[in-house]
C-alpha cells in the first residue's frame, strides 16, 4: 500500500519372503515382470499427480522478478497483480531496506514470519480515508488451468492481522471468475465470492497464521482468482482491537498478511477437511489419530459407500453406511490412511497410532 494520506516420509526397511531389504532395488525390480512394472509406475504417477496439483501459481509468493524495496510492489511478484488501483504490498526477506519497509519478518506494518518460505503479501481489507471514501486492496492471479463445470474444488490460505491494525473484520473472501477483474478505482469490487469467511469469526490474531479453508462447485471455465474483502463499508463487520494504529494513516484500517494459497480438486492437496463452507463437507472423523475405533459422522441421511486405503493404495476397508458409524481399527497397521466417500474427490486423512 502506498500511503498518500498521511507443517511421512517412511524410511521403511522392506523385508519380504525374498529376503530383500531396502536399497537392494536391482534384484527387487528383476522379480517384477515388465508389464506389471509399467502398470505399477503408471499408477504411482497418476496417484501422485491427482494428489499434488495446486492450481495457484506461485502460491507462497517465493518467485519474484526483483526484491521488494517499498510498499506497493506486488508487480515484482511473478504471476500476481493488483486488479484495482489499490496498492497491495509484497514482503520478502531479500529486501535491501532492512526492517523499515518490505522486509520479513519486520516491516512497516508489523512483525510476522512467513507461514512458508521467505515471502508473503499484505493488503488493506477495510480502510477509511479522512473524507470517508472507501478503500480496498486485492491481489489476483491466473490459475494454472481453468476449472471444470460440476467439479468440487477445495481452497485454503493463511491469514494474519498485522500488528499496526486497529480494527479486525470477518469479511474476507476468494472470488473465481472466467475473466480477469479490473477497476480504475480503489473502492470494493462488487462481486459475490465463492469462498467466504464465517460471519462473526473475526480475524483478530496478530501472532499466529490462521488457516482458512472452504470448498465450492465450479460453474466451469473459472480462470482467475481474486482475494480480499468484497463488501463496502456499510456491509463490512468490524471489531476494535488493541495495540494498533501506530502508522498514523487514519482512525480505521484493517490490514492482513496473506500466505500459502491453495486450490485443488483433491481435498488432500490443500489439507482441506472442513472449512468456511462447512455445511458442504461430506463427513467428519473422530478421534483422529485413533488406535481402537473411530466414528464417521456423515452430513446426509443417504446410504454412502466408504472406502479406506493405506498409504500405498491397498484397500483396507469398504462398506455402505448410513449416518453415524463406528469402525474398528485395532488390527490395522499404524500409519496414514485415506478415507473416501462415494468415489468423490473429497478425501481425508486418518492416522492410526500404535
Amino acid at each position: 500500500m502506498q500511503i498518500q494520506v498521511s507443517q511421512f516420509t517412511k524410511n521403511i526397511e522392506k523385508k519380504s519372503s525374498t529376503g530383500l531389504k531396502s536399497g537392494n532395488t536391482n534384484n527387487f525390480f528383476k522379480l517384477i515382470p515388465l508389464k506389471n512394472l509399467i502398470s505399477l509406475l503408471f499408477c504411482v504417477i497418476v496417484d501422485v499427480c491427482s494428489f499434488s496439483q495446486n492450481l495457484v501459481p506461485n502460491p507462497s509468493f517465493e518467485e519474484y522478478s526483483l526484491c521488494p524495496d517499498f510498499p506497493g510492489e506486488v508487480d515484482k511478484l511473478i504471476g500476481w497483480w493488483q486488479p484495482t488501483i489499490g496498492t497491495a504490498d509484497y514482503f520478502n526477506s531479500c529486501s535491501e531496506h532492512g526492517d523499515s519497509y518490505s522486509d520479513v519478518p519486520r516491516n512497516i506494518f508489523g512483525y510476522q514470519n512467513p507461514q512458508f518460505g521467505n515471502g508473503y503479501v499484505g493488503l488493506l481489507a477495510a480502510f477509511y480515508f479522512v473524507n470517508q471514501e472507501e478503500y480496498r486492496e486485492y491481489i489476483q492471479c491466473k490459475l494454472i488451468s481453468p476449472l471444470i463445470s460440476g467439479n468440487r474444488y477445495f481452497v485454503s490460505f493463511y491469514i494474519c492481522l498485522a500488528d499496526s491494525s486497529n480494527w479486525a473484520t470477518d469479511d474476507f473472501g476468494v472470488y473465481f471468475s472466467a475473466d480477469s477483474l479490473y477497476s480504475s478505482s480503489w473502492s470494493n469490487l462488487n462481486f459475490q465470492p465463492q469462498i467466504e469467511n464465517n460471519d462473526n469469526y473475526f480475524l483478530t490474531d496478530k501472532n499466529n497464521w490462521i488457516k482458512i479453508t472452504g470448498n465450492f462447485i465450479a460453474h466451469g471455465n473459472e480462470n482467475y482468482l481474486t482475494i480480499g474483502n468484497f463488501k463496502n463499508n456499510d456491509n463490512t463487520d468490524s471489531l476494535k482491537v488493541t495495540n494498533g494504529g501506530n502508522l498514523n494513516i487514519g482512525d480505521y484500517y484493517t490490514y492482513y498478511y496473506i500466505d500459502d494459497i491453495c486450490l485443488s480438486s483433491d481435498s488432500l492437496t490443500c489439507n482441506n477437511d472442513l472449512g468456511m463452507n462447512e455445511e458442504e463437507s461430506l463427513f467428519s472423523i473422530y478421534p483422529n489419530p485413533s488406535n481402537k475405533n473411530f466414528i464417521i459422522d456423515l452430513k446426509n441421511d443417504l446410504m454412502n459407500e466408504i472406502t479406506v486405503v493405506n498409504s500405498i493404495g491397498k484397500l483396507i476397508y469398504k462398506d455402505v453406511i448410513l449416518s453415524k458409524s463406528v469402525i474398528y481399527c485395532e488390527d490395522w497397521t499404524p500409519g496414514i490412511y485415506i478415507i473416501q466417500i462415494n468415489n468423490s474427490n473429497f478425501k481425508t486423512k486418518l492416522i492410526i497410532s500404535p
